[in-house]
Order: C-alpha cells, then structure tokens, then sequence
C-alpha cells in the first residue's frame, strides 16, 4: 500500500517524488499520485515509475503521508473531497503558497494534522532550500527529516519556522546577507537557498 501521496502530479510533485526514490527514502512502490490530466498522470507515472489514479480520495485512503500539490485556489475544493478518507495517522502536508495552516485546519476535521512547506524552484533541479511550518495538532515526530525530505526533497536544506503571521527569518539569514553583497558568489548561493524562506506561514 502507498505509504506516500500526491494530490497533483505537476512539475514540483515529480520533482519531489523523483527525489524521495533517488534517496531511497521511499520505493516508487510506496508512492501514489492523482491528477485530473491524463498527460500529467503519464509524466509522472514515466519520470518516477509509480502509480497514478484520477481518484483523490483513493490517494488520501491510503497514504501515510498526503502531499497537496494542487494551484492555491483548488485546496478547499480537495480537501472538501477528501476530508473523509482522513484518519489520526495521516499527516497532510501543502504545498501551495497562500493557503495558511489556519485556512486548512478549519477546512478539516478536528484534530487532522497539518504541515506546510514551501520549496522553491530549484526543486526542479534537486537543488532547494525549503521553510516548513506545523500545524496546532502536529506532533513532535511530525517535523523530522523523514517530513521535510519526503516533503522539500531530500537534496535540499530544511528549515523550520515558527507558526505565526507576518514574515519570519530562520537565524542567521540577515547576519548573512550583508557579507553576501561583497562575494557575487556567496551571494548567489544564499538567494538560491533562502529564496522561499520569507513567507507567509499563517
């Protein structure tokens, strides 16, 4: 069964999926995706050779950990269709920028655990850094590496952030940036890193 799964097999899932096999982390057997687009479905399914449905609730059913990797404005809709297939073992982990843990907890049961994360481009090339924040009902297992590699792909630097509103910056990114400007190189080495890490976590 699924131990992994996949609301959207766009570009960002596959890269993620493809990271979680490459480092052994999960087998290809242990992943699932669904997607409405039947070219998305085969993309996925030839780039990371696991299985894809069109059913959303058939991914939510069995898998340990849900990863929502659909457009902002489709979560509700997905979250009302598969709310039920929840159970207190799954953990749902989002994606998609502009959906705070607040949002999504109040569109789900009582007790659902939640986490966010927020890779960023380089993802695609498995280079990324990554800023993830935990939802009021995660537990403490909830933001180990197994969370944050399955979620911002092994090759990358994950950070955790606290859960509030407004803007916040993991220690040492301002202490860094100035001395960035006198070394182009560092510089761009940072920005490829910490590009995602100023967000809206809530």
């Amino acid at each position: 069964m699924p131990r992994v799964g996949f609301i959207g097999a766009g570009q960002m899932a596959t890269a993620m999926a493809r990271g979680i096999v490459k480092s052994k982390l999960y087998p290809a057997a242990d992943i699932i995706a669904s997607d409405r687009s039947k070219e998305q479905r085969e993309s996925f399914a030839k780039l990371v050779g696991c299985s894809t449905t069109e059913d959303n609730k058939a991914v939510a059913k069995g898998s340990e950990t849900l990863i929502l990797a659909v457009k902002p404005n489709i979560v509700p809709y997905v979250l009302a269709e598969v709310k039920g297939c929840l159970t207190s073992s799954t953990l749902v982990v989002s994606i998609a920028a502009g959906v705070s843990l607040a949002t999504m907890e109040e569109l789900l049961p009582t007790g659902t655990r939640l986490a966010r994360v927020m890779p960023n481009t380089p993802c695609l090339v498995g280079e990324t850094a990554s800023a993830y924040a935990l939802g009021k009902n995660a537990t403490k297992d909830d933001g180990t590496p197994p969370l944050t590699r399955t979620s911002a792909t092994p090759l990358s630097r994950a950070h955790r952030l606290p859960r509030q509103n407004g803007r916040a910056d993991p220690p040492g990114v301002r202490k860094d940036m100035p001395s960035a400007r006198k070394a182009p190189g560092r510089r761009d080495w940072l920005e490829r890193k910490w590009t995602c890490i100023r967000l809206h976590l809530d």
